[in-house]
């Protein structure tokens, strides 16, 4: 269900060629459907290079602008699985990967 009106920006996320493409799980596509902002936890792989401020493919289903260049995104998704198998569940370690407010859903 496409929304009828986009904002200026949203339009412009939605338009802008991406520079490149993260994949998440599905609790992390679920959590951002949920009005949340993507957390490098949820982060399966990240392909391509970009910078900070970029706009780029979030799955099959939605684009957005990224607070990290990319190679910083996939330290960030290391440490993450680095915590996780000494079982330690940092929900957030401070680090959003990309804003809700940026994100726009085209699926």
């Amino acid at each position: 269900s496409a929304k009828a009106l986009y904002t200026n920006r949203e339009r412009w996320i939605l338009y802008a060629s991406p520079r490149g493409k993260i994949l998440v799980d599905a609790g992390a596509e679920e959590a951002l459907r949920d009005g949340g902002s993507l957390l490098p936890c949820g982060i399966i792989s990240v392909e391509g290079r970009f910078e900070e401020g970029d706009v780029v493919r979030l799955g099959a289903f939605a684009k957005g602008v990224v607070n990290f260049p990319s190679g910083e995104i996939m330290q960030l998704k290391a440490e993450c699985e680095k915590d996780k198998k000494k079982g330690k569940h940092k929900v957030n370690n401070g680090s959003v990967v990309m804003d809700h407010c940026n994100i726009v859903f085209h699926d």
